[in-house]
């Protein structure tokens, strides 16, 4: 069974029955992984529309007793989460690559490597990141992180607990480019921002 936790301030107030949960995330504490529900309601009263997620650790005036707490110094918390690999239909040499870890991933059940590097000499975005993966020789170039998140990503390129994993690898013809895309899941030491979290809820 997956093990969940919910916020301090909305436990009291939790009795039996159906709840909706309008927002969540999912973090890893000492290697066990848990489901953070940050927003609950009632089935019967609750309204269907998805807010924006609230960032973990963000002010909240009904719960800061504890705001301000620090964690254990034994505890680590990394936090998980998809990031849309953008570009791979705009170069054939993304896309045989893909179709290569695809071939190795779902049809030989073999691990396909992911890494990520800064292109601070790149000529349309100089903080652009570039992903890369490897599925037998080397690491090949499949795309790129998107623009508007690298700010929160740069920072941690240095930081070895930084792990990059492929996520999914799906070929769609239902998009305006047919071809192969690619999911990463980035996990970090810490929690991630509350922009990041908003935007990996739209990464299929």
């Amino acid at each position: 069974m997956e093990q969940g936790v919910v916020q301090k301030c909305v436990a009291p107030e939790l009795k039996r029955g159906k709840y909706l949960c309008s927002a969540h995330c999912q973090i890893d504490v000492a290697e066990i992984k848990y489901t953070v529900l940050w927003k609950l309601s009632e089935t019967d009263t609750a309204d269907t529309s998805v807010p924006d997620t609230q960032s973990p650790g963000s002010d909240n005036s009904s719960c800061n007793e504890d705001s301000n707490s620090e964690p254990e110094e034994s505890t680590v918390i990394t936090h998980r989460l998809p990031f849309k690999v953008m570009g791979t239909c705009y170069s054939s040499k993304y896309q045989k690559a893909l179709q290569e870890a695809y071939d190795y991933l779902y049809e030989h059940n073999r691990h396909i490597f992911a890494k990520l590097e800064a292109e601070p000499e790149n000529p349309h975005d100089t903080n652009a990141i570039a992903v890369y993966i490897m599925s037998s020789s080397d690491y090949e170039k499949v795309g790129y992180l998107a623009s508007e998140l690298t700010r929160f990503v740069h920072p941690l390129l240095k930081d070895p607990t930084l792990k990059v994993t492929v996520k999914q690898i799906r070929f769609c013809t239902t998009f305006l480019m047919i071809g192969f895309y690619l999911t990463t899941d980035i996990t970090r030491t810490g929690l991630w921002e509350k922009s990041v979290i908003k935007a990996s809820r739209k990464v299929k």
